[in-house]
């Protein structure tokens, strides 16, 4: 009898000792991440989905927003020399995309996304291409990791008035796709030139927290979600 009840108090304390390990790591995930607070599926579920999708060994994986859509997006290495992406609607669960790609396409693609320098204005100096450079290899090696990654519209704008006029979409239809991720309340929404391109900027009220969320005013698709400090 006194052997288990040991045993069973044994159980418990590693349960509850797992469960407190879980939930700060979750803590952990959330404040490094803060998109994770409006997933409704785990990480794990995602790896699941993923690789029944594409089974293999996942190389690498994260929360991002792509195409407008709140995705755990994932690297598995498939074959000697095959990657495929595969990429899982964080809301519900379902393969938003499985594309498949050489080691070498794959390479080549991030080096693209990294090293790529956009100058948007005409005229402008040498110097000033030069510094976007820096911030863009900045960002590949993880030199300044505080700096933020820039977004990239549809319409480029160069001056800070007359934006509505310049406007594809309305506002209504950018604060439709902005709930559609922050399942909130709308506390405002302006259009603002960020990075050269126009969005709008929709304000949202989520569990008493104030999120930020930039929708291309060309295609009404949400670019980047944040919490505002």
């Amino acid at each position: 009898m006194m052997k288990r009840l040991l045993k069973n108090t044994i159980l418990v304390m590693m349960f509850i000792s797992m469960s407190l390990f879980v939930m700060s790591g979750e803590r952990e995930e959330k404040q490094e991440n803060p998109l994770v607070q409006l997933t409704k599926i785990s990480m794990v579920q995602a790896q699941k989905t993923a690789l029944a999708k594409a089974p293999g060994k996942i190389m690498e994986g994260g929360l991002e927003i792509e195409n407008g859509l709140l995705v755990y997006s994932f690297d598995i290495r498939t074959g000697k020399e095959e990657v495929t992406e595969v990429q899982i609607n964080a809301k519900d669960g379902k393969v938003v995309v499985a594309k498949k790609e050489t080691m070498r396409e794959e390479t080549a693609e991030e080096a693209r996304d990294g090293k790529k320098v956009e100058a948007s204005e005409k005229g402008e100096t040498g110097e000033g291409l030069l510094e976007k450079a820096e911030h863009a290899m900045e960002r590949v090696t993880g030199e300044e990791g505080d700096r933020e990654e820039p977004i990239h519209g549809t319409i480029n704008v160069k001056k800070y008035f007359h934006l509505k006029k310049l406007a594809k979409v309305n506002e209504g239809t950018a604060q439709k796709a902005a709930l559609k991720l922050v399942e909130g309340t709308v506390k405002e929404a302006e259009l603002e030139n960020e990075d050269g391109f126009l969005v709008y900027n929709v304000s949202v009220m989520y569990h008493g927290q104030e999120w930020e969320v930039l929708v291309d005013a060309g295609n009404g698709m949400v670019l980047k979600v944040d919490t505002e400090d």
